[in-house]
């Protein structure tokens, strides 16, 4: 049972980086502008044009310049790449799964409860079975986690269908 751990939170990263990767892929190729989107996505592409500018500092044309690019965006090809977003970020914790959550526009309100599920129970047992720790998990808790994990899996899949059918990710 302690390899279930490892194994669940696995597929519950990937699961959730990578659809979440390819319902931005689907609304880039559904829409043509990021007019035509949630501010979700213009925030996340707001984002991005924050990093390529750098640093802001205190002079004026440097927020100038900022402001220019941002009132830009909704001009621009939609181009929603969320998978630059995941790279080298760490472990899924809550906290970065409510950052995917909102790039998508979704509720987030029917996961609040399980933040403690994803950070004290998957993310710490699996952390400490990755890394050595002999964590004793019998039979009935891995399989508590694990149908958790599906659960978790299972909502998520159905928020983007739910997205993709009743066109949530237009303004």
């Amino acid at each position: 049972m302690r390899s279930a751990v490892p194994l669940c939170y696995a597929h519950w990263e990937g699961f959730i980086k990578n659809s979440s990767h390819f319902y931005g892929v689907y609304v880039s190729n559904v829409t043509t502008y990021f007019s035509e989107l949630k501010p979700c996505f213009f925030g996340e592409e707001s984002l991005g044009v924050v990093a390529e500018l750098g640093t802001i500092t205190k002079r004026v044309a440097t927020a100038s310049l900022l402001v220019d690019e941002i009132f830009q965006i909704p001009k621009r090809r939609s181009r929603v790449n969320l998978r630059s977003r995941f790279e080298n970020v760490g472990n899924l914790n809550f906290d970065l799964f409510l950052q995917c959550i909102d790039f998508l526009g979704i509720d987030s309100a029917k996961y609040l409860t399980r933040k403690n599920f994803i950070d004290e129970v998957l993310l710490s047992k699996r952390n400490s079975i990755a890394h050595g720790s002999f964590d004793a998990i019998d039979k009935e808790a891995g399989l508590a986690i694990c149908d958790e994990v599906i659960g978790l899996i299972r909502q998520f899949k159905s928020d983007i269908e739910d997205a993709v059918t009743m066109k949530s990710y237009l303004a």
